[in-house]
């Protein structure tokens, strides 16, 4: 939140937080030991998440264009279960598992 208010010009409606960010809070501050809320799983389970979701959009893009990324496209879902998926199987095999994560993969998939 302070991000968005001190370094993003009001005439441009950028936001910086992103939906998970929500899951993620309860994660970190509730859930203080377990093992999704070390400070490797939070920064690098986001990280990937949101990095396999934009790859998977401009995958999906190359190959099928706007029928796999608009919101009336007959192939968002595919697009959206690539991105998580692939977002799974990346933080199993890097140790980096943060359930949030998926969640940043799917919302850069659906945001407009």
């Amino acid at each position: 939140g302070l991000l968005h208010s001190f370094f993003t010009l009001p005439k441009e409606h950028l936001a910086m937080l992103i939906g998970s960010f929500g899951a993620m809070a309860v994660i970190v501050f509730s859930a203080i030991k377990a093992p999704v809320a070390m400070p490797k799983n939070v920064i690098g389970g986001n990280t990937l998440g949101g990095l396999c979701g934009v790859l998977s959009f401009k995958l999906m893009l190359l190959v099928f264009g706007a029928r796999a990324t608009t919101p009336t496209g007959d192939l968002l879902w595919l697009t959206a279960a690539l991105a998580v998926s692939t977002t799974i199987v990346v933080q199993e095999l890097t140790g980096t598992v943060h359930p949030p994560g998926g969640g940043a993969a799917i919302i850069y998939v659906i945001t407009p």
